[in-house]
């Protein structure tokens, strides 16, 4: 099994939104084969915790605008090391 296709269109916005805040080292996973909860992961890095929750905010925020698509949850945002 591969990721849908609207899974993969999701991905594909998340990364540009996460480029456009600069964030490092975006890649993309396909889990589809391996997990049932979802199709996709993606990853990327910055070099500071204000920058991580930019980042995310920034993702949020295009998937909402773009694709009217919001978030079940968000964990990891207190300290904004990692966020889920």
């Amino acid at each position: 099994m591969t990721a849908t296709d609207r899974s993969i269109e999701l991905i594909n916005a998340a990364a540009q939104a996460a480029a456009d805040r600069l964030a490092h080292d975006i890649i993309a996973y396909d889990v589809s084969d391996v997990l049932s909860i979802t199709d996709a992961f993606l990853l990327a890095s910055a070099p500071n915790d204000r920058q991580v929750k930019s980042i995310v905010d920034e993702i949020e925020e295009q998937l909402q605008k773009e694709l009217g698509v919001k978030p079940v949850r968000r964990e990891g945002d207190r300290d904004a090391r990692w966020i889920l």
